[in-house]
């Protein structure tokens, strides 16, 4: 059984989380460069079950029905839940309005701690 990660990612705008939504982009062929340049694309996280582990010891080393499926990764933290001061956004997308968890593994890490980690 697979396991999907969906991420958002927000910015800190005027005081507050503001979510920033990813666009495909069009095609590159029929854009000038200033358009290009403005554009951003998701990337593609698959069930990457080594990132999850990584990103938040998410079946670290157990798969489906805690079955062992290796010794694991070094996670860069443990699942820390949403943050309080998460826009409405990425609560609502999350859970419910008061951020209870429809399902496991809720967690955030900085761009400072993606890069910093070895």
């Amino acid at each position: 059984m697979g396991t999907d990660i969906y991420e958002s990612y927000e910015v800190w705008e005027g005081g507050r989380w503001v979510e920033r939504v990813f666009q495909s982009l069009p095609d590159r062929d029929h854009m000038t460069e200033e358009a290009d340049a403005s554009l951003a694309c998701p990337p593609q996280l698959g069930r990457n079950s080594a990132l999850f582990a990584t990103l938040a010891d998410v079946r670290n080393g157990v798969g489906f029905a805690g079955v062992r499926t290796g010794t694991g990764y070094r996670p860069i933290s443990p699942p820390r839940g949403l943050p309080g001061d998460v826009s409405a956004e990425v609560r609502r997308a999350g859970g419910d309005e008061d951020g209870t968890r429809l399902d496991y593994g809720h967690s955030w890490i900085t761009l400072r701690e993606l890069l910093e980690y070895d």
